[in-house]
C-alpha cells in the first residue's frame, strides 16, 4: 500500500478543525494545528 499523502491543516476554531480531521484521517495523513507560527514549525519538521 502507498503512503498516505500528507496534509497540513491550520485553523483556530478547534470544533472546525477536529471537523476536518474527523474527515480526512483515512485519505490522508492529517496534521493539524491552530495558528500561524505553529504551521511554520511543522513545515521546518518536514
Amino acid at each position: 500500500m502507498s503512503e498516505k499523502k500528507r496534509i497540513l491543516m491550520v485553523e483556530d476554531e478547534t470544533r472546525l478543525l477536529r471537523l476536518l480531521e474527523i474527515n480526512l484521517h483515512t485519505q490522508y495523513a492529517v496534521t493539524t494545528v491552530s495558528d500561524g507560527q505553529s504551521a511554520i514549525e511543522e513545515i521546518r519538521r518536514g
